[in-house]
């Protein structure tokens, strides 16, 4: 039976306005673009069937919490899948080996500003994996992703007040770690192997 114009209208608004959030939560949560797609994927196929009460800009946090159902159910499915640590709830790859390093190096770069670059991005990524949980997410959702407050609040049920303090508190604790590096001489925490 094919939809009626205004669910086909409405879908499109949802799709409009959630689809690249919903990609760049399901990419920080787990380390495969293409398992993301499908989470996103999978979360419009379970909006269209259970097709969720209110307008567009309220259906955040279902959409958020379906999507995280989603990633778990993946998880569940195959282990050893790229699914997030669901200890910590955000992949855990910002430690040797990171690939996620190469994205920030323009290609410009010489061979020596572009080791500088990669060591930059690997001390701030070790920084914040020092943070609280909670101040992890909402960096990575920030920064990462860059999700507005209002969709990070969605994604994490927090209020968008609490998301704005919590990422003041990180980027503050992150400043003041920087500094502490800077002011040793070096870019690599001292716990880094």
């Amino acid at each position: 039976m094919p939809a009626s114009p205004a669910a086909d209208s409405r879908f499109h608004a949802v799709l409009a306005r959630y689809e690249r959030p919903l990609l760049g939560y399901a990419a920080v949560r787990c380390s495969d673009h293409s398992l993301a797609q499908d989470a996103v994927q999978e979360t419009l196929l379970r909006f269209v069937r259970h097709s969720p009460q209110g307008d567009v800009e309220s259906l955040g946090p279902w959409l958020f919490t379906a999507c995280r159902n989603v990633l778990t159910d993946f998880r569940r499915k195959s282990p050893r899948s790229s699914v997030t640590n669901p200890s910590s709830g955000f992949i855990s790859s910002d430690v040797p080996g990171d690939s996620g390093a190469a994205e920030a190096i323009s290609p410009e770069s010489t061979p020596d500003e572009a080791l500088a670059d990669k060591e930059t991005v690997h001390a701030l990524r070790r920084l914040i994996t020092a943070l609280p949980e909670i101040q992890q997410q909402v960096v990575r959702l920030k920064f990462e992703t860059g999700l507005a407050y209002r969709d990070i609040a969605a994604a994490t049920g927090l209020s968008i007040a609490n998301v704005g303090w919590l990422l003041h508190q990180a980027v503050a604790t992150l400043r003041q770690d920087w500094q502490r590096l800077e002011a040793a001489g070096s870019r690599m925490p001292a716990s880094c192997p």
